[in-house]
């Protein structure tokens, strides 16, 4: 990809690839890791 070698289907499906990752991140980051209670 980086390279320019990918057709245009490719390149669209490589972005999307890139967005699921990025929301799959996201959700992994909201359900399991700790957070941390505010002070009042």
């Amino acid at each position: 990809m980086e390279a320019g070698g990918g057709d245009a289907a490719a390149e669209a499906m490589f972005a999307e690839l890139g967005l699921a990752v990025h929301q799959f991140n996201l959700l992994a980051h909201e359900k399991f890791y700790t957070k941390v209670a505010a002070a009042s």
